[in-house]
């Protein structure tokens, strides 16, 4: 059976496109953080103003949530809508289970994830 769907580029490629299609006009990491800023602002709101669990998938997604990266907007928004220091609270998770992997697989992994967090407090 054919898909459509592709699996994750390689990082580097991950890298190059956001700074090739901002040279013509398009940035992908100002896009990104506006919707990230909408969506962790609904969760607040229907929380009650409860900070969400941000659980990054992949080293990729954690780095840019944690300002581990040069370009520092993503991280931005994480400390800026739920509070200063949010960005210091992101779980890692393994990118691997969300591809391929089994639905225990999946499964195992984001409950290793809230777990960490649930204990942690």
């Amino acid at each position: 059976m054919s898909s459509s769907w592709s699996s994750t580029q390689a990082a580097a490629k991950l890298d190059s496109t956001p700074n090739d299609d901002k040279s013509i006009g398009i940035d992908h990491v100002e896009r990104c953080a506006a919707i990230l800023q909408t969506k962790l602002t609904m969760c607040m709101n229907g929380a009650g103003g409860q900070a969400p669990v941000l659980v990054a998938t992949g080293k990729q997604a954690f780095d840019w949530s944690t300002g581990a990266r040069k370009d520092q907007r993503i991280a931005e928004v994480v400390d800026k809508v739920p509070g200063d220091g949010t960005r210091e609270c992101v779980v890692l998770m393994d990118h691997y289970t969300l591809g391929n992997g089994s639905n225990v697989g999946r499964a195992a992994s984001l409950h290793g994830a809230m777990d960490k967090v649930l204990n942690e407090k």
